[in-house]
């Protein structure tokens, strides 16, 4: 009885949560042009990603009129999946002829299938144990409860350190904790970290063969603290999921110039700065490459106006209430960390900026010399490995 409350029932939970997310991500997708070009693995582990949020906004309206009741979490999934049902039956058709179609792996595609297997085994295991992460206890699943019970108004406000910050992943969590337990928080969140696994796969894939697809996974798997982080009630796996793949399909548009795409973009952008304001540096950087793409494209002011609407419209709708929010309760979007911070002392704000800076001093220098910087160090070896595939491909 234990096993089945504290791992079957979470894992057979978490499934029901992710065909839902399937669902959700599917109806908001499909509206994209380019859409339909994407193969079905890519489709799928998109719609994970994007529907999970669709899910975590609709949490959101419920925690306008607190308590979250649980009954409401599953009267909505259930609806979600009763109105879908076509879909998942033609998803199970359509899996299973891909599986069938596909060419056999090679002896070296079998054993770094293997290795993933393995690798996925051991994150999954470490997605069932209680919390015991330290942000994860202090920050995100206390603030994910108070949700739950007193609404999302509850929270931030003058003298809030980290409380005005954006919160779509604590509106997830509240909401799973809701229908469920941390155990749930915790698949769910090391099943988005597995979609964006899956769309690298797509995209080296795509570009190379499946072998480097498969090094890639395995490559990304060696990263115990992103696996691990990912699989505890933290939110940045969730950040670094919708950055990469929106990256990714920022380089697909460079290459191809497909509008449609740059929905895509604006929309997992504005994603990634509704889970963190970190993931700014990632919008200001590739903004920086849209910019020089507009100029050396000679590019007519009709044309910029127009990729400017498909960026910003969707980036605006996925992270503009949270901004909003803060202005309207501190007037500062970005409270406390520019602009101002009335309601903290000097001390108190200098002391978390203190403790930011032990990891690596803030400066721009730093940040464009990040990724050679983490280089040097022996634990993100095979980011160096990937690194030096990528320019050898």
């Amino acid at each position: 009885m234990d096993i089945w409350v504290r791992v079957l029932l979470p894992i057979i939970e978490s499934l029901f949560f992710l065909i839902t997310a399937w669902l959700v991500g599917r109806f908001i997708l499909s509206k994209i042009k380019a859409w339909q070009s994407f193969g079905l693995l890519l489709q799928f582990a998109l719609s994970v990603l994007v529907g999970y949020s669709g899910l975590a906004y609709l949490f959101l309206i419920l925690s306008f009129w607190p308590p979250i009741q649980s009954w409401s979490i599953w009267l909505i999934c259930l609806l979600i999946l009763i109105i879908g049902w076509r879909a998942i039956k033609k998803l199970i058709l359509d899996l299973s002829f891909y599986f069938k179609k596909n060419e056999r792996l090679s002896l070296i595609e079998k054993i770094l299938f293997l290795l993933v297997i393995f690798f996925f085994i051991f994150y999954l295991s470490s997605a069932l144990v209680p919390p015991y992460r330290t942000d994860a206890l202090a920050y995100h699943l206390p603030e994910a409860k108070q949700i739950a019970e007193q609404g999302i108004f509850s929270l931030g406000g003058y003298g809030s350190f980290f409380a005005n910050m954006p919160k779509l992943m604590e509106i997830l969590y509240a909401g799973l904790f809701t229908a469920g337990s941390f155990s749930l928080i915790h698949l769910v969140h090391y099943q988005m970290f597995l979609a964006l696994l899956v769309v690298i796969f797509c995209f080296v894939k795509k570009e190379y063969d499946r072998l480097g697809g498969l090094l890639s996974i395995l490559g990304i798997f060696t990263l115990y603290e992103l696996g691990v982080n990912a699989t505890n009630a933290y939110v940045d796996g969730a950040m670094v999921a919708f950055q990469i793949v929106a990256a990714l399909f920022f380089i697909w548009w460079w290459k191809n110039q497909e509008k449609s795409i740059l929905i895509l973009v604006g929309l997992l952008f504005g994603l990634a700065v509704s889970v963190k304001y970190l993931a700014w540096y990632a919008v200001v950087l590739v903004g920086l490459f849209w910019l020089i793409k507009t100029v050396l494209g000679k590019k007519t002011w009709p044309t910029i106006l127009t990729e400017v609407a498909y960026l910003g419209i969707p980036f605006i709708i996925a992270s503009g209430f949270w901004y909003f929010k803060s202005w309207f309760l501190v007037g500062n979007p970005f409270y406390p960390f520019i602009f101002s911070h009335q309601g903290i002392t000097e001390e108190v704000f200098k002391s978390a900026y203190v403790a930011v800076w032990q990891f690596i001093p803030q400066t721009l220098t730093n940040y464009l010399l990040m990724p050679f910087t983490l280089f040097w160090d022996p634990y993100y070896i095979s980011v160096l490995a990937a690194f030096l595939l990528v320019i050898i491909g």
